[in-house]
């Protein structure tokens, strides 16, 4: 569906990040550049230069300890 919205989600927990599009997994990483101090995540997009992409709805949470 071309203009349907997708849900991406990304949980990074300490030295785990796993990313989610509508509720399936892409990938599930540990350690290694996680626990390095210079991990930023970011979001690439498919398909050229010509893409098109809108969001919404950004959630930030943060662990209670």
């Amino acid at each position: 569906q071309p203009d349907a919205w997708n849900t991406v989600t990304a949980s990074y927990r300490k030295m785990r990040m796993v990313w989610m599009l509508n509720g399936r997994q892409l990938s599930d990483t540990f350690g290694g550049l996680l626990n390095s101090g210079s991990f930023h995540p970011g979001l690439t997009l498919p398909g050229g230069k010509d893409v098109e992409a809108y969001f919404k709805d950004f959630e930030i949470l943060e662990a209670v300890q």
